[in-house]
């Protein structure tokens, strides 16, 4: 059968089980009984040499047609049954999380699988969980996240949940579990669905750091060996981990490069190996697994050359072939193969046994087995984008002509030229390689929200040598040489990293910054056009018109496709679902007023779901970003939208022009342009384009140096279509009583609830002072704080209005129906949430 038609097979499968859909039984039933007497009569036709005559003519011409359907029918339901395997356990997962009580303590025993850092703490998969407890059952795999320690925190001792939570490890915990759920906004990925795909739909929090107890495990079963094997690998990376910490960031390069983990990278760095379109060398991926067993056997063939006058060389060749595959194999457990890396792997083991069988097989070939078996192994790969950007690059090289037979252009072309030529060839030939995977990848990266980098191609012609015969190489010396090496040859093993990182820092500096939006953004559809057209250019060695179409296309932008359809036209307003913080669209026909950016990390790394979901919606300035007050929760994503969007206004409330946080953030505004104006209440009402805005709090009379920022955080009244929104920020008992007798318009059609559902807020006089129709609540669906409130909620549910909830709904739009009504919608289904 062909490999192309099988993995095709199997991908539309796996699709089909991943858009919900069933397959009829008695279809199933037919389709193998069918295969099975279509092998009897294949087998039967199969070409006998002593009847020359037999297995020709149109019969078995059609037999074999008909059995490569049937083939291709089997693959097809072998990828529907895998994924709808994982489906169905998240699915079961799901339903026993949300039997459990919230606040319940469960006792479970567990096998850890991975660990991997993030930026709130390191994150950790169970499996194989069984309740110990009697009380009932629990999710098969749930993931534990393990705080991150506060800063300043001083601690003596790693907690038992430090030491004793790593790969390959046994043990018993006492957690709280309640389901797996991720915000839901437009723009968006449902990244709950993603998290089904791979069976999970369920998460955990320790009770204490301390309830942990390690089990013991036959040491001579297979399974013991393979645990032993995981715990000490990570127990080493841990150590050099520690020890790679002490080099700031040539040690978080080196720990990405060698160890996969990227959690120790700085912002800057990150930053700048993604504007010089270098960000696909910080992971992992098929690129490094071919240079460390390129590296490994070209060392092994110069250190043989004793041996090389004993045996032959094909011989000689195919032992550095086979060190170059262990080591493939090495470097890909350590750094914990992902699909890119099992791709490379799997490619170069295909390859190596081809060689050593005396076997040939096309690249495209050998592409299509390795992806039919990533496949039926991991169907969630065929929607990971680490894995279609891989094979993207791949096909991209074979359609492009560069990648025949397994080798990179003509070999004996390149010896004819001097050691210039040859050097000015290399450079030739990866400029237009980087160029070709730059264009086929566009769409991917397009598709997920990353800009495109207008300097890739060049770029990568001098980064990816630098990195493959200088930096790659001794930093996996001193990987390897960490536990060992004093202090003067660690740190002489991380110059050439250390040097690299600063070269692309002060380099990134240089260019300009990227137009993540772009001038003229293209439809995806015809992103893809351009980008096959401009493949088959440099196939047909035309690659200066491609070259063309890729400054256009990074310049011009596009619009990610593929996503659910957009809510009405304007006006609306959308509350996206930002966890515990609030975050609002306003967007009229003429003007365009954000309010909050929702929460995140203190560095200012915070809002990308936001800037996600505003260009979703269609925006491309701001006319007004209004930041109610100093809490994290609502100023996280300032910067990042300040950055990504022209704004106009910056308004700041009066009573905090000394609060530390948002004169920082008016400094920012001001560098980028942007007019700050700090607002208390004034008899004047704000006209923006068709909004107009009433500013209700804070009087001039209030400082945030003696009310709390809660009290003294910027409320806002918004008239649009002729409907208004009242946006009450954190506001408490206290201002609403003064807002009551300040007699200021408080009514409104839709009200945005008050710090997130507090108890402390919405009182019931205001509420009817407000007679809101619709009343809108950011908050998470499992409320770790009390948040909201359940009498606050039992208050909104007597007042009268229509309550939405982010966490329950999804972002919620709001906006006027044909009937001239107000009316909402979520961005998904309804959950049900946990209640506080």
């Amino acid at each position: 059968m062909n490999p192309g038609v099988l993995v095709l097979s199997i991908a539309a499968g796996i699709v089909w089980s991943d858009m919900g859909n069933r397959l009829p039984v008695p279809l199933v039933a037919s389709w193998l009984l069918g295969a099975g007497a279509l092998l009897c009569a294949f087998v039967s036709q199969i070409r006998n040499p002593a009847r020359p005559e037999s297995g020709r003519g149109i019969g078995t011409w059609a037999l074999r047609t008909s059995g490569m359907i049937r083939l291709a029918g089997l693959a097809f339901l072998a990828g529907f049954d895998r994924l709808d395997r994982e489906l169905s356990r998240a699915q079961l997962d799901a339903e026993r999380a949300h039997q459990v009580t919230r606040e319940a303590v469960r006792v479970a025993e567990a096998r850890v699988v991975s660990r991997r850092s993030g930026r709130f703490g390191d994150e950790v998969k169970l499996v194989s969980v069984r309740a110990v407890d009697g009380e009932g059952a629990l999710p098969d795999s749930l993931i534990l996240r393990l705080p991150e320690p506060a800063t300043g925190d001083i601690v003596a001792s790693p907690s038992r949940a430090d030491r004793l939570l790593w790969p390959g490890a046994w043990v018993r915990v006492g957690v709280r579990v309640s389901p797996l759920h991720a915000s839901r906004n437009p723009g968006t990925p449902d990244r709950e669905h993603h998290a089904a795909r791979r069976g999970q739909a369920a998460r955990a929090r320790l009770v204490k750091p301390d309830w942990v107890l390690a089990l013991s495990t036959n040491p001579r079963s297979a399974r013991g060996v393979a645990d032993r094997l995981s715990l000490a690998r990570t127990q080493w990376s841990r150590r050099v981990g520690a020890r790679l910490e002490k080099e700031g960031r040539a040690g978080a390069l080196v720990g990405a490069l060698v160890l996969g983990d990227r959690s120790r990278l700085e912002r800057e760095t990150r930053e700048a190996f993604r504007r010089l379109g270098l960000a696909h060398l910080l992971a992992v991926s098929g690129l490094h697994v071919g240079l460390v067993a390129s590296l490994a056997g070209w060392l092994f063939l110069r250190s043989s050359s004793g041996l090389a006058r004993r045996v032959r060389r094909t011989q000689l060749f195919d032992w550095a072939l086979g060190a170059a595959c262990g080591a493939a194999v090495l470097y890909a457990w350590i750094t914990g193969a992902g699909i890119s890396v099992e791709r490379a792997v799997l490619l170069f083991g295909l390859f190596a046994v081809c060689r050593l069988c005396l076997r040939s097989m096309t690249p495209a070939v050998a592409l299509a087995w390795v992806g039919a078996g990533i496949l039926l192994m991991d169907p969630a790969a065929l929607f990971d984008v680490g894995a279609q950007l891989s094979f993207g690059a791949c096909i991209a090289l074979i359609v492009g002509g560069f990648w025949n037979s397994g080798v990179m252009s003509n070999p004996a072309a390149t010896r004819e030229r001097d050691f210039i030529g040859r050097i000015l060839h290399a450079a030739s030939e990866t400029f237009r390689a980087s160029l070709v995977i730059s264009l086929a990848t566009a769409p991917v990266l397009v598709q997920h929200d990353i800009p495109l980098a207008i300097f890739a191609p060049a770029v990568n012609v001098v980064a990816i040598p630098c990195l493959g015969f200088l930096v790659l190489p001794t930093s996996l010396l001193a990987v390897l040489l960490a536990e060992h090496l004093p202090a003067l040859g660690f740190s002489f093993l991380m110059l050439p990293a250390r040097s690299f990182e600063a070269c692309v820092v002060r380099a990134a500096m240089l260019i300009p910054e990227p137009f993540e939006q772009g001038w003229l953004p293209l439809p995806l559809p015809l992103l893809v056009i351009a980008t096959g057209v401009s493949v088959f250019w440099i196939r047909r060695g035309q690659w200066e018109r491609a070259l063309v179409v890729w400054v256009g296309i990074s310049l011009a932008g596009s619009t990610p496709g593929l996503l659910p359809p957009m809510p009405p036209d304007r006006p609306q307003v959308v509350f996206f679902e930002v966890g515990q913080g609030d975050a609002s669209l306003v967007q009229g026909r003429d003007a365009v007023l954000v309010i909050d950016t929702g929460s995140g990390p203190s560095d200012g790394s915070g809002g990308g779901q936001l800037v996600r979901g505003l260009r979703a919606m269609g925006v491309d300035s701001i006319d007004v970003l209004a930041v109610t007050h100093a809490d994290l929760d609502h100023r996280a994503g300032s910067s990042r939208v300040l950055a990504a969007f022209p704004v106009e206004e910056l308004w700041l409330p009066r009573s905090a022009i000394e609060d530390a946080p948002l004169v920082a953030l008016s400094d920012e505004a001001l560098k980028l342009g942007t007019q700050v104006l700090w607002l208390a209440t004034d008899a004047r009402r704000t006209q923006r384009g068709d909004l107009e805005i009433d500013v209700l709090w804070p009087p001039p009379s209030v400082s945030s140096k003696v009310a709390s920022r809660n009290e003294s955080s910027l409320v806002l009244r918004v008239l649009v279509d002729e409907t208004a929104y009242l946006f009450t920020a954190d506001i408490g008992v206290a201002v609403e009583k003064e807002l009551i007798v300040s007699r200021r318009p408080l009514r409104a059609s839709v009200l945005k609830v008050a710090h997130h559902g507090s108890r402390r807020s919405s009182s019931a006089a205001f509420l009817d002072a407000v007679s809101a129709k619709i009343a809108v609540v950011s908050a998470p669906c499992d409320p770790t704080r009390g948040l909201p409130n359940r009498s606050t909620l039992e208050r909104l549910r007597l007042s009268g209005a229509s309550l939405w909830w982010t966490g329950r709904d999804g972002a919620v739009i709001v906006s006027r129906d044909g009937l001239g009504q107000t009316s909402a919608k979520g961005w998904g289904r309804p959950r049900r949430c946990l209640r506080p």
